[in-house]
C-alpha cells in the first residue's frame, strides 16, 4: 500500500469538496452540489463534513502513530490497518 501524501490538508472553501496540501497541490476531491443530495441520498452539508474530515486525517493520523509508539495497544492496532 502507498504512503498517503504528508499533511496538514485543508479543504477548500469553495464547499465543492477539494482538499489540498499546504503547497495548493490537489490531494483529492468529493463531487460536492450545494443544493443537491447524490445518488446514496449524502446531502451537501454532509458532504462538506466527509471532506472536512478527510482533510483533518494526517493531523488524526500522526496523533495515532504517536499513541501507537507509545504502546497503545488500540492505536497500534488501527496503524496497522492503514498499512
Amino acid at each position: 500500500m502507498s504512503k498517503h501524501t504528508k499533511g496538514p490538508w485543508k479543504a477548500a472553501k469553495d464547499a465543492q469538496g477539494y482538499i489540498y496540501n499546504d503547497d495548493e497541490i490537489l490531494i483529492a476531491a468529493a463531487h460536492c452540489q450545494k443544493t443537491h443530495y447524490n445518488a446514496a441520498g449524502v446531502s451537501a452539508e454532509q458532504m462538506m463534513a466527509n471532506v472536512r474530515l478527510i482533510a483533518a486525517s494526517p493531523i488524526m493520523y500522526d496523533y495515532v502513530a504517536q499513541k501507537a509508539h507509545d504502546g497503545c495497544e488500540n492505536a497500534i492496532k488501527i496503524i496497522a490497518k492503514t498499512s
